[in-house]
């Protein structure tokens, strides 16, 4: 009985309570806030914050992207200058000149300094010969000059053009000697003119360590010619500078003896190193040729055939003059 009178008790409580909290005249409960999550914690141990885009995140990515992008700027820059651009395409250009990656061409240390073709060697003399035509004193080894390198048609055989030649050497002169066989002597030109008659060529390169593979004329490459004689041989003979055409010119401090052998004819030359404008050594080579030229047409200035030390000589092609050596 005592009880269930305690159970009565209880659900009329009950349901007192229940009615006061709808009455105008309670009081709400104030709610409960839960504090706003630390985002920079949640991103570094929830990994669901990667896809958050809250301004801290944001902040943090934003960071990061200039560092990729300096990475890649520095590996195609193309101003850097401490390793060669992976762009082959790149000209070659941008490479320095004191490390050349051209490879067609030669250097001037790859130049073999000495020149294809006939070689002459020039002996060293310590007594100067007399340049007066006579050859009787000259012992140097002798070098055909019989190779037709102009007008052919007109050449009939080495009766009628050819010859020899000699060198030497001394610190102030070229010296040369030779016999020129031809069977009529005919030069009534002079000056620049003088190849169209009977004439002595001297072709001289005078530099092959900066030129050597140079296939057109320069400032280092001469032309000379040496006239023997004006109408008969030892007349006023003269020696004349084609080239360098700046100093074109005659050559009056080329000394010049000749001498008539019945039909033939016969010559001494002093030549100054300085009209090469280089200096002599021994052991050293130039680009050289000499060619004798014949005119047979009397009262007419005209070169009609020409024969050379080199086979291959071309004028304005000094790789095809040949070589001079200065002997001990």
């Amino acid at each position: 009985m005592k009880s269930k009178t305690m159970r009565s008790l209880t659900a009329v409580t009950v349901l007192l309570f229940l009615a006061a909290c709808n009455l105008p005249a309670g009081t709400a409960p104030t709610p409960f806030t839960f504090p706003t999550p630390d985002l920079t914690l949640t991103a570094i141990f929830s990994p669901l914050a990667a896809t958050a885009t809250s301004p801290a995140l944001v902040a943090t990515a934003t960071q990061a992207a200039p560092a990729q992008v300096t990475a890649t700027n520095a590996v195609v820059n193309p101003t850097a200058t401490q390793a060669p651009p992976t762009n082959t395409s790149q000209p070659a250009a941008t490479n320095t000149q004191a490390a050349p990656t051209n490879t067609s061409g030669p250097t001037r240390t790859s130049a073999p300094l000495v020149r294809g073709g006939t070689s002459i060697r020039a002996s060293f003399v310590s007594t100067a010969p007399t340049i007066d035509g006579d050859l009787s004193e000259w012992t140097a080894a002798r070098y055909d000059v019989k190779t037709v390198v102009f007008g052919r048609d007109k050449w009939e055989d080495e009766v009628d053009l050819s010859g020899y030649v000699m060198a030497a050497w001394d610190n102030n002169y070229l010296y040369l000697a030779g016999h020129v066989y031809d069977n009529d002597f005919v030069q009534e030109a002079e000056d620049e003119n003088l190849y169209k008659g009977d004439s002595v060529e001297i072709l001289m390169d005078a530099r092959l360590d900066v030129d050597y593979y140079t296939t057109t004329l320069s400032p280092d490459d001469f032309q000379i010619g040496i006239s023997p004689g004006q109408g008969q041989v030892g007349n006023n003979p003269q020696a004349y500078r084609w080239y360098p055409t700046s100093v074109e010119g005659e050559l009056s401090s080329v000394k010049i003896g000749t001498k008539l052998i019945v039909d033939d004819y016969e010559y001494e030359l002093a030549i100054p190193w300085s009209v090469f404008e280089t200096t002599a050594a021994a052991g050293k080579h130039f680009g050289f040729a000499v060619s004798y030229s014949d005119n047979d047409t009397y009262a007419a200035e005209q070169q009609e055939s020409m024969v050379s030390t080199s086979a291959n000589r071309r004028l304005t092609d000094p790789t095809t003059w040949g070589d001079l050596l200065l002997g001990n």
